[in-house]
């Protein structure tokens, strides 16, 4: 069994604990739209955190105000992330937190995100104990204004990452 479908226009604020957790197989899951997203804020824990496997992709979302982060992706195997065009601000420690700890690898890809105002760092990425590796695209995104670094990327001793910044912008972190 696996979560599907495309979720677009919610308020998901005010929670005691994360926004979205999903800890199951997603299937091309659809979280906001160009000109439908979400609002994920205010939310005890992160705003959304992902643990299972499969693919989904993040567009047009406010995720905001929460209060351990704002995204946290840490699957256990083979996954697929893309972010586009949301603001990831005044979150809590990390903006977006990028690991990689399955045995297979895990491909994300960002584009025209903003990520400002966080408590953290703006994008960690930390791949250690995988064995897949960790790729990352980055296109047109900006990490500005957060308190730790823009781009923090963790020691990596088990798997290799590939990592392309296209065009960002990483100023006054």
């Amino acid at each position: 069994r696996s979560i599907t479908g495309t979720w677009t226009n919610n308020t998901i604020t005010n929670n005691t604990g994360h926004g979205i957790q999903l800890n199951a197989l997603t299937t091309n899951l659809i979280v906001g739209t160009v000109g439908n997203g979400n609002l994920i804020s205010m939310n005890m824990l992160d705003g959304v955190e992902i643990n299972g496997v499969g693919s989904a992709t993040f567009t047009d979302n406010m995720i905001s105000n929460n209060g351990t982060g704002g995204f946290d992706f840490n699957p256990t195997t083979t996954n697929s992330l893309t972010l586009n065009n949301n603001i990831f601000r005044s979150n809590t420690g990390v903006g977006v937190a990028l690991a990689g700890n399955g045995p297979n690898s895990v491909t994300v890809v960002m584009n025209m995100n903003t990520i400002e105002l966080n408590t953290g760092d703006g994008l960690e990425i930390n791949g250690s104990g995988t064995t897949g590796g960790l790729s990352l695209v980055s296109n047109n995104d900006i990490f500005t204004r957060n308190l730790g670094r823009g781009v923090d990327i963790l020691n990596q001793p088990s798997s290799d990452s590939v990592l392309f910044f296209n065009n960002a912008t990483v100023t006054a972190n």
